[in-house]
């Protein structure tokens, strides 16, 4: 029987699934530099995301597996021989809000001696 505990985690998040337009919210009047260190941010994470795609495409062999398998339908359906298989499918992230991906910040704030003795207080 697993027995859950109610806990608070002190901790405070800032979700970003799009950069520019429309429907982006920056909290530009409380914080005038946050927006610009956020996208710089994003957009390199961006670029290191499509960069570990890539490297699990090759890291699986996908190419090899595939030419071993040509009969398969699905092999050919998803041209799995293309090692930017992965980037392919991860065109939109973090460009337009159709990609499921959600960037997220997060920032853990000091905590005082007193807050350290809560019990249900977690990190």
């Amino acid at each position: 029987m697993l027995i859950f505990q109610a806990s608070f985690e002190v901790r405070e998040s800032y979700d970003v699934d799009i950069l520019e337009g429309p429907d982006t919210y920056f909290p530009d009047e409380d914080a005038p530099l946050f927006r610009d260190a956020i996208v710089k941010l994003a957009a390199k994470t961006r670029e290191l995301s499509l960069r570990i795609l890539k490297v699990m495409a090759l890291s699986l062999d996908l190419v090899r597996t595939c030419q071993k398998r040509k009969k398969t339908k699905d092999l050919t359906f998803w041209n799995l021989q293309d090692p930017e298989f992965f980037i392919k499918t991860h065109t939109q992230l973090l460009t337009d809000g159709s990609s499921a991906t959600t960037w997220r910040s997060l920032f853990y704030p000091p905590l005082s001696d007193e807050q350290l003795t809560i019990k249900d207080l977690v990190r």
